[in-house]
């Protein structure tokens, strides 16, 4: 079993999710180098710039949102030295910060929207299969063939579901299996992420960046229903999915008043 990392006089993640999110961020940097299509140095500039502006507002909303509920349940190993953070907040303050900056500079604002979000979609891929070796963000019971014992609720961590998991699931026993959808979930950002590769030179940068959002958010959406780690906040709802559903409405706002959808292509000769 891995030992918890102290940092700034508290537990925080292990050393599985830590060097997961390493690996994104680095994974991150380089795609976005690729698609934005401009220099290394401007394209690490924008890069390092939204995704430190996007993991703090990430874990400002998870802090406002959640600590409520862990206080109540005596529960504090999500103390402000924890890793995690809301998705969409980081992933929409993110893109705002690529937005403003770059038009800022007196650039076309929306193709680094566009890669920021291709960009995102493939570096949260390694972000859950961390999730899924440290046991974070762990499915709801289920019993299809590939579900996970309560060994292997932490595939590295064996157990760590009757650790610091047990407080949010009241009734927690040895005769649970849950569904493994942090695969579930790195397996949709990938192929959202492979999608969006295919379209990216097919659609104008505003509507690509809407129809990908789009994507994250039924993901975020539907996959919401098979996770046990979020507590219910409205309507069934876990605060995930409510904030997917705006993501959403952002994205068929965009699509919806969009003049120009397609890339425009020179005609072939002959």
């Amino acid at each position: 079993m891995f030992k918890w990392i102290p940092l700034f006089g508290g537990e925080v993640l292990m050393r599985t999710l830590f060097a997961a999110l390493l690996l994104a961020g680095l994974l991150g940097w380089f795609l976005y180098g690729k698609f934005s299509g401009g220099s290394w140095r401007r394209a690490t500039t924008d890069y390092l710039r939204a995704l430190v502006v996007g993991l703090a507002a990430a874990r400002a909303v998870e802090y406002i949102v959640f600590l409520p509920s862990y206080l109540g349940q005596g529960h504090l190993v999500r103390s402000w030295t924890y890793l995690g953070g809301c998705f969409w907040p980081g992933l929409a303050v993110g893109l705002a910060t690529l937005w403003f900056f770059t038009r800022r500079r007196g650039d076309a604002p929306w193709p680094s929207v566009a890669a920021g979000a291709v960009t995102l979609t493939f570096a949260m891929a390694p972000v859950w299969i961390g999730a899924l070796l440290d046991g974070s963000a762990w499915g709801a019971a289920g019993d299809v063939p590939w579900a996970l014992g309560p060994g292997q609720y932490g595939v590295l961590v064996p157990l760590f579901a009757f650790g610091p998991a047990a407080a949010f699931m009241p009734g927690i026993s040895a005769a649970y299996t849950i569904h493994p959808v942090q695969v579930y979930f790195a397996l949709g950002c990938l192929l959202i992420g492979l999608g969006g590769v295919f379209l990216k030179k097919r659609l104008a940068p505003r509507p690509f960046s809407a129809v990908l959002v789009a994507a994250l958010a039924l993901l975020w959406f539907g996959l919401g229903f098979l996770r046990a780690d979020d507590p219910v906040l409205f309507l069934g709802l876990c605060a995930p999915q409510i904030m997917a559903l705006g993501g959403l409405v952002w994205s068929t706002a965009i699509l919806l008043t969009e003049k120009k959808i397609r890339v425009n292509r020179p005609p072939t000769a002959g």
